[in-house]
């Protein structure tokens, strides 16, 4: 069990390495937006991959917070026991770095997000559009007129 000089090293640590990776995620998110506008699915498929990997990484850190403060018996808030006011202000200023970071990353994410669901929308009316628009496009038959799918006909004779 590490003492509290030890546990807010360690959480300072936990905290920069959670804004780094989120501040890495930010970039990747960057890209990605990058990739969607582009349509670029190369770049998007690696995006995705790099933030996966991060978000990984990310899930990682906030694991070992939660393990360093149950080891020591306390919740998700910052050690209850008296502390050089400093000491807690540096903390607690590291954390919410993090805690932003991440915040952005959710709210870029969000928007990625949309982006891509305008996109969706956007094939998936082109899509009607270029079958009819009622889901059931048909074939044009041997007198012109369009027939519908369900039909069978006979396409070559021998």
């Amino acid at each position: 069990m590490p003492s509290g000089n030890v546990l807010f090293e360690q959480l300072e640590t936990i905290f920069r390495a959670q804004r780094e990776k989120a501040d890495s995620i930010i970039e990747i998110l960057e890209q990605e937006r990058q990739a969607l506008l582009a349509g670029d699915l190369s770049e998007l498929d690696t995006a995705a991959q790099a933030k996966t990997d991060l978000l990984d990484d990310l899930d990682a850190l906030r694991l070992e917070e939660v393990e360093a403060l149950q080891g020591e018996g306390l919740d998700f808030h910052l050690v209850s026991e008296p502390r050089p006011p400093e000491q807690t202000e540096k903390l607690r200023a590291t954390q919410r770095d993090a805690i932003d970071s991440i915040a952005r990353c959710q709210a870029m994410n969000s928007r990625n997000g949309l982006l891509l669901q305008h996109r969706i929308g956007y094939v998936q009316r082109a899509l009607q559009a270029l079958g009819g628009g009622d889901g059931n496009a048909g074939t044009y038959g041997s007198d012109g007129r369009i027939e519908p799918q369900t039909r069978l006909r006979c396409v070559a004779r021998g």
